[in-house]
């Protein structure tokens, strides 16, 4: 560029005569600006302008009129008079209700998804309004670049191959979600890889659920504080839920209650504490019933016979009146189980069979529907046979029971 001291006007004619010579002798663009000691670029805007307007777009547009908006600061844009003024303030209004119906729907990660997310609404706002009203005016109101704009317009048009794959990978997680509703997103990637044969990250599968506004409606539940020890049987197992090594070493068992289409019912279950696996449940339609207990124990003796294993087994339960019963324990009496209870009040005691209930409870309302199921047998005959066999259980590193049985060689 020229110096202030070096800076020269020229003339129209002036002009004219190096443009002539720049044609006739067909000089080139450098040659010709180092002949007239002109710079390459203004040389190139002199031919650009004749070539575009003639003679007329060599004249000097120095103190020229500009019109009303031209020629003031990037970014500002000032009304010619009052309709145009009431136009602004309406399109003003109109973007401001674009923006509140974006917010409304994505208000709690607003904020967290991003600045590029919130970009993208915004450009989602102008592409809607640019059918009435002009996209530089929307830009400058909006504080958008006009650019970037075109850039996202070009994007979304012609998507790369990330951005198609990304979509895909979205629109099977919403799949997946909307079937199992009660599950966060380390859990879908495991349903994913073992159904699907996908292969994702768990940090892939978080950003794509925080785009797509996925959360787990699972409850959370506050702990308690222990009531008053009433122990009949010690605590066996003391902590060493992790050190199990077989099945059968240590079975579990609690009861559930619970309403569907205003019935109640109650829901014992006997699972294995290593495998995770369900090995019995009984249901009731009659508060306080203590005939599933029993039941659900017979079948864990009939399967204890059956493997023949000579190694003892741990019943671990809470201090339920049923549990702690005599006519209940008498049962055991013949067989080598021993009796392991909970201290009172003390859920952390059995975490296995406590998560297990929380997460049996939540699948079968959110995603097998039973609050509103005709048939509750059934339905949960059919969670039984897809908690053991197709469920992913994160405490066996996203594996079905049959899986892990099946893999260790039991």
């Amino acid at each position: 560029m020229t110096n202030k001291e070096n800076f020269k006007l020229y003339s129209k004619k002036e002009k004219i005569t190096i443009i002539n010579d720049f044609f006739d002798n067909h000089l080139g663009y450098r040659q010709c600006a180092k002949k007239y000691g002109i710079s390459k670029t203004t040389l190139l805007y002199w031919v650009r302008a004749y070539r575009k307007k003639g003679k007329d777009g060599l004249e000097s547009q120095i103190g020229k009129h500009r019109g009303p908006n031209k020629g003031r600061p990037k970014g500002t844009y000032k009304p010619r008079n009052r309709i145009e003024e009431l136009e602004r303030e309406n399109l003003q209004l109109k973007i401001q209700i674009e923006r509140l119906k974006k917010r409304i729907s994505y208000e709690r990660s607003w904020f967290k998804k991003g600045i590029h997310y919130y970009k993208q609404q915004e450009y989602k706002i102008i592409e809607k309004l640019s059918k009435i009203y002009s996209i530089n005016n929307l830009c400058i109101l909006m504080g958008v670049n006009r650019s970037g704009y075109y850039k996202w317009k070009k994007r979304k048009n012609s998507p790369s191959k990330r951005t198609v794959q990304i979509e895909k990978d979205i629109e099977l997680i919403k799949e997946i979600h909307k079937h199992h509703p009660s599950h966060g997103y380390r859990w879908i990637r495991a349903y994913a890889l073992r159904h699907y044969g996908v292969i994702w990250s768990n940090n892939h599968v978080h950003n794509c659920c925080k785009y797509a506004g996925i959360i787990s409606i699972g409850k959370h539940y506050k702990y308690q504080r222990p009531g008053q020890e009433k122990e009949k049987f010690k605590n066996l197992i003391n902590c060493t839920w992790r050190k199990l090594s077989r099945p059968l070493e240590v079975v579990v068992s609690d009861m559930t209650s619970f309403y569907a289409k205003g019935k109640y019912y109650e829901l014992t279950f006997y699972f294995d504490a290593f495998t995770k696996k369900i090995l019995s449940y009984k249901l009731s339609n009659r508060r306080g019933d203590t005939n599933p207990y029993f039941d659900g124990l017979k079948d864990v003796i009939k399967l204890i016979k059956k493997e023949g294993t000579q190694e003892p087994t741990i019943l671990h339960t809470n201090q339920g009146s049923v549990y702690t019963s005599i006519s209940y324990n008498e049962l055991i009496k013949n067989y080598n189980i021993k009796r392991s209870m909970s201290r009172a009040g003390t859920p952390t005691d059995n975490p296995v069979n406590e998560s297990l209930n929380g997460w049996i409870k939540e699948e079968l309302f959110l995603d097998f529907n039973l609050g509103k199921s005709d048939n509750v047998q059934e339905t949960i005959e059919k969670y039984v046979q897809y908690y053991n066999n197709d469920r992913p259980a994160y405490s066996l590193k996203y594996k079905t029971p049959a899986q892990f049985i099946s893999e260790l060689g039991f």
